[in-house]
């Protein structure tokens, strides 16, 4: 046995199936999965980054709660769809600027200039604008944010869902039918042009960033192809990390809360994550953008999203996911007077694995019922169980 565990049980609830049993081996398996210090983190919408940073109360004491785990900065990430639609100008002296109609939709244009960088003061995946096709204006924000924030600076993407370009969004960068060849060998070149301005240190960027990062439909940009076929050594060497984005791959409605929390749901969508490509070139993969949906569900508001946030996070871990950046701009984890559901259920994660070094998964993802195991210097440090038949 092993001397002492922290059980944790997210959800107590009465079950239709029989109790699950399953071991706990005192010493890590030949399959555990070694972790980043601190692998859950925040992604903030580009645009809205200035208000949480000064407007919105709950964001720094939040933020605070994963420093005081990790015992070090919690990493965060900005970006999102406006990162595409962000015009850098040097000589704009507030933070961001922007108008919208409705103040819950996103602006289709906006300008920042170098103040917006004053208010990083942690560890950064920072997006920048590929979409619009302006080099020249893309690479001076990028010399400005190395200039101001280079500490801070730990991966770099250009562009946000470019597999998106053509079909969901007509960005200036893609042409029809803006296929994987396409997509590829423009993200290639965006990426060497980069490496030239950018010169050191690297690696730094952090490439793919796709809003579904395998071949949903014949020719769809992918991340196996892009660093099979489309790299070169020189931007496969310059690239930190590969990047996914994950949501729910299903057509939610009201009434599948059950459905959608159920932990062999999390389990098929994250074994989907083209994760494998990525190590066998050397390099980590993270999800740089996720959450329970792509979409502002009722659902994502309940603790049932709360149980889906930690068993994602801890099952993307136990598959060698490096980091799980959760987006905040469809259900966020605060607002100005309240913390959410799914900030718990990401704290959770956190809590979870907080001074840990390896992970393991200890079921088969065939149940609703999760088992993980954290160990530390090659001992046992804690179980964790998720009851997802919970609704």
């Amino acid at each position: 046995m092993a001397p002492s565990f922290f059980l944790a049980s997210f959800s107590l609830s009465y079950s239709v199936l029989a109790a699950p049993n399953y071991a706990i081996p005192e010493k890590p398996p030949k399959n555990v999965v070694g972790m980043d210090p601190a692998p859950i983190g925040a992604s903030f919408e580009f645009f809205m980054w200035p208000s949480y940073m000064t407007n919105i109360s709950m964001t720094l004491p939040c933020v605070d709660h994963f420093n005081k785990l990790y015992n070090r900065k919690m990493p965060i990430r900005i970006g999102g769809t406006t990162q595409d639609r962000a015009t850098y100008d040097l000589a704009f002296e507030g933070y961001v600027s922007y108008k919208a109609n409705d103040p819950l939709e996103a602006p289709m244009s906006l300008t920042y200039g170098p103040k917006f960088f004053d208010l990083i003061i942690m560890s950064l995946l920072f997006g920048f604008n590929r979409g619009s096709n302006n080099r020249t204006n893309t690479f001076a924000a990028v010399l400005k944010a190395k200039e101001k924030v280079s500490n801070y600076l730990w991966a770099i993407e250009l562009g946000i869902e470019p597999d998106l370009y053509w079909k969901y969004w007509h960005c200036p960068v893609a042409e029809a039918p803006w296929n994987k060849t396409q997509e590829g060998e423009n993200a290639a070149d965006w990426e060497q042009d980069f490496i030239s301005h950018w010169k050191s240190p690297l690696p730094i960027l952090a490439g793919g960033g796709y809003a579904i990062p395998f071949e949903i439909e014949p020719d769809w940009p992918n991340m196996p192809y892009l660093i099979e076929e489309s790299y070169n050594k020189t931007v496969k060497d310059a690239t930190k990390v590969y990047n996914g984005h994950l949501y729910a791959f299903s057509n939610a409605s009201a009434n599948d809360l059950g459905v959608e929390v159920k932990h062999q749901r999390t389990v098929d969508d994250l074994n989907l994550l083209p994760i494998s490509s990525a190590k066998a070139v050397g390099r980590p993969y993270i999800l740089g953008e996720t959450g329970f949906h792509g979409l502002d569900y009722e659902m994502d508001s309940t603790f049932g999203s709360a149980i889906q946030a930690a068993d994602k996070a801890l099952r993307a871990l136990s598959l060698g996911i490096e980091r799980v950046f959760y987006h905040q701009a469809f259900f966020n984890w605060w607002w100005s007077d309240r913390v959410n559901a799914p900030f718990y259920g990401a704290y959770f994660g956190a809590l979870a694995v907080a001074g840990g070094d390896s992970i393991i998964a200890s079921d088969d993802g065939t149940d609703p019922y999760a088992q993980y195991i954290i160990y530390i210097r090659g001992k046992a440090f804690k179980v964790v169980l998720i009851n997802t038949d919970y609704y």
